[in-house]
């Protein structure tokens, strides 16, 4: 199990539950997500958090399989939807096997890769390609940018420059939250209803986190052998861009 897993085994079902609701996806872009899909469509959706969306799934009788890497959410899942859908325990980071290759429609996962950094990204990616039909796409949303938390690190940190460098890597745009306990404790973190200590365990297992700029996300989709298909500014406040990904028919050798 990886730390990240971890992470959200410690937050469990307390993210949709007693979480802030600025954190989720909106009703717009659940609409945004789902528009077009039908029951033809064998459809996936990688993260058990992503509730709001499964349940507007759920309720046009998609055929739906939810992939998640935390054992804690996929229980939590099934107990919710009673064997409505397929909800496997699986870290995207790592290999599918091979019954799913090539077998999803549509493949949808929110601001999931700003969870990882640019290496487990384009594991993710690659694995994500060989579970997506030829004809299939990718429906996502990906923040650009630092998050607000970012920013509150780095201004309490200002004046700290040996503590900073080692939980924020401005050259390459990563933050490394398994370095900043202290810090967190310090800020007084806020998320929801959830208690400080189980947001600042959570945060410290998310460890290292890349934050995107529009070139980079071009440059990894590209390298991954994806392209862009559509892209629109999701209207939340958050600064991220929803995304529909294809695959590329020519290879240019990936990663």
């Amino acid at each position: 199990m990886s730390n990240k897993s971890k992470a959200w085994d410690i937050i469990g079902d307390k993210f949709w539950q007693l979480g802030a609701k600025r954190l989720k996806p909106t009703k717009e872009t659940i609409k945004t997500y789902i528009h077009g899909i039908d029951k033809k469509n064998n459809c996936c959706v990688i993260g058990a958090t992503s509730i709001g969306l499964i349940n507007a799934l759920l309720r046009k009788n998609i055929n739906l399989t939810v992939f998640d890497f935390s054992k804690v959410m996929c229980d939590s899942l099934k107990s919710k939807t009673k064997g409505k859908i397929k909800i496997i325990y699986h870290d995207a980071t790592k290999t599918f096997d091979k019954s799913f290759f090539n077998s999803f429609d549509i493949v949808i996962f929110d601001r999931l890769i700003n969870r990882f950094s640019i290496e487990e990204c384009k594991k993710f990616l690659n694995n994500i390609r060989r579970i997506l039909n030829d004809s299939g796409e990718i429906r996502t949303t990906i923040k650009h940018g630092l998050y607000k938390l970012d920013h509150e690190i780095i201004e309490s940190l200002e004046n700290r420059p040996n503590e900073l460098i080692k939980i924020f890597d401005s050259k390459h745009l990563t933050i490394n939250y398994s370095m900043a306990a202290p810090t967190l404790k310090k800020l007084g973190l806020k998320n929801g209803r959830i208690k400080q200590k189980d947001l600042i365990n959570w945060y410290v297992n998310r460890g290292k986190e890349q934050r995107f700029s529009d070139m980079l996300i071009k440059d990894i989709l590209s390298k991954a052998n994806y392209k862009i298909s559509f892209s629109e500014k999701v209207n939340d406040g958050t600064n991220s861009i929803y995304y529909i990904i294809k695959k590329t028919k020519k290879l240019n050798g990936g990663f």
